[in-house]
């Protein structure tokens, strides 16, 4: 016996590698039958229980093939039964040339030929290094034991059929018939349209070009079969059945979602599981992250504070919310993706959260140094410059100052006194502050600036201050006595001689007397 992938018994008289039990008989070639191969068969007496015993190398094998010749002797008889052991499987082999013990394994026995000789063909799994083969006798005397030759043994490893989940296999008929085996030798073929029954996939089938495409469901890993049938020729048919190995792929999660909203200006918005979600076939929420980038008019908040990045149990609990930054835009967004951990490799996709942003009134705001300087008993022309507004939501004819709380003087406006003008008006120069002559140094007043309260908020008042600029008085002279008669206050001459300077203010007094004011 030689150690390759086939082997063969006998060489010559000498068993080789087989271990004998009982006094194995080697018979030269037509002694007792026409050796099928050789100069020498075997014989296997049944009354001494011969055995002959070899180790196969199985390393790296699937299964063997095991084929050999079998002969009967006389017609049938009992006595010639036998024996086969491969591993732990025994079949039996009985002189009419019948089989037990093979239900379920792929054992086949064909039509003796003209010399009786019988040809069986079977296929075993095989597991582990060594794999032990027996042949015995089986039958009731050693009269007509059973005769062997021909045996040989061929390693097989099976096609590999295997496939990432998702991804589509092309299997060839030669591959599928390479571990088929016809018994009387025949040049074995796939039925046309045999192949059916897909399993866990779809197949699809060029019976002019020779090949099967087998695709897997969606998302599905594990096994998927498909069976067909094989033909001799000569109307031997039989049924196989494909198992394929489909081996898991991570799935890279996808967004689920509207992947929008409505957000106030300058407003936030909290995030849902109806707005933005996933589905991953093979994680869970744990080893899922979303990540945003490129927000726009806005920024994304997690438990408040500023983030690139949440997982979906902060999304499920409410935690992330898109906070609109109050520019006077009517959209905003921001990029988002998923990722399980990058387990396939792959660059996440982004896609787009939109959000439409609805207006708010923003109330105007003064603006300007809130301050002049007006002379005592002067006025000042209120500019630009000293008072203004700024409003991103309204124009000048919108927008109107009021006034009040005014301390020492008053507000005109067009040459009568107001508490309110309008931008244009301020424009115009008709905006004046009236210092009421006090011997002050300062003036103010409240203002305040509004746009209709559009937003329904009250206006906030601001003051404005007026530095007062002294201005001398002429002196007045207050003088009061009573004369009898007329007379000079200045030289005790008559009144009418009385050189004056100033003003002067006479008033009769009695029956004589006059005032007199300078």
């Amino acid at each position: 016996m030689t150690n390759t992938g086939r082997w063969t018994v006998v060489i010559g008289d000498e068993l080789g590698d087989w271990e004998a039990t009982n006094g194995l008989e080697i018979q030269r070639d037509g002694l007792i039958a026409e050796a099928t191969d050789g100069d020498y068969l075997a014989e296997l007496d049944a009354h001494q229980n011969t055995a002959i015993t070899t180790s196969i190398n199985t390393l790296d094998q699937d299964n063997v093939r095991v084929e050999f010749d079998y002969n009967p002797r006389r017609d049938g008889n009992s006595s010639s039964d036998m024996t086969f052991k491969v591993g732990d499987t025994l079949v039996t082999v009985h002189a009419d040339g019948t089989l037990s013990g093979a239900d379920g394994l792929n054992v086949q026995i064909g039509q003796p030929d003209a010399n009786g000789w019988y040809k069986i063909t079977a296929e075993f799994e095989v597991q582990g290094d060594v794999t032990d083969l027996t042949f015995a006798g089986a039958g009731a005397s050693d009269s007509y034991g059973a005769l062997l030759d021909n045996i040989s043994v061929t390693g097989i490893n099976q096609s590999k059929l295997v496939t990432a989940e998702d991804t589509s296999i092309a299997i060839s008929f030669d591959e599928l018939l390479a571990n088929d085996t016809d018994i009387d030798g025949d040049d074995l073929s796939i039925v046309v349209g045999s192949i059916t029954s897909a399993a866990n996939g779809e197949l699809f089938v060029d019976y002019t070009n020779n090949t099967i495409t087998f695709t897997p469901d969606t998302d599905y890993n594990g096994e998927a079969t498909f069976k067909y049938k094989v033909t001799d020729g000569n109307g031997g048919e039989d049924e196989a059945e494909v198992t394929l190995n489909i081996t898991p792929v991570n799935d890279a999660p996808e967004l689920t979602g509207d992947l929008s909203a409505v957000v106030d200006e300058a407003g936030s918005y909290t995030i849902t599981t109806e707005d933005l979600g996933y589905t991953d076939v093979d994680d869970t929420d744990t080893g899922v992250t979303f990540s945003v980038s490129n927000a726009s008019n806005g920024t994304i908040l997690v438990n408040g504070v500023a983030s690139s990045s949440f997982t979906v149990a902060q999304l499920a609990a409410g935690e992330v919310t898109f906070k609109h930054d109050g520019s006077e835009t009517t959209s905003a967004s921001f990029d988002v993706n998923v990722e399980d951990g990058d387990e396939d490799d792959s660059t996440p996709a982004d896609s787009t959260f939109n959000l439409t942003v609805t207006p708010v009134n923003d109330a105007p705001e003064l603006n300007g140094d809130l301050s002049g300087e007006v002379d005592e008993a002067g006025s000042y022309t209120i500019t630009a410059a000293d008072l203004g507004y700024t409003d991103v939501d309204d124009t000048d004819t919108g927008v109107a100052f009021t006034v009040n709380n005014a301390i020492n003087g008053t507000v005109i406006v067009d040459g009568m006194p107001s508490n309110s003008f309008t931008v244009e008006q301020l424009a115009a120069g008709e905006v004046t502050f009236k210092h009421d002559g006090s011997e002050t140094t300062s003036a103010s007043f409240d203002v305040n600036v509004e746009d209709g309260n559009e937003d329904g908020s009250p206006p906030v008042d601001s003051t404005f201050n007026l530095m007062v600029t002294p201005v001398n008085d002429a002196p007045v002279a207050i003088l009061t006595r009573t004369f009898k008669k007329p007379y000079c206050l200045l030289n005790h001459s008559k009144i009418w001689q009385t050189p004056l300077v100033g003003r002067l203010f006479l008033k009769t007094h009695q029956r004589y007397g006059i005032l007199l004011t300078v």
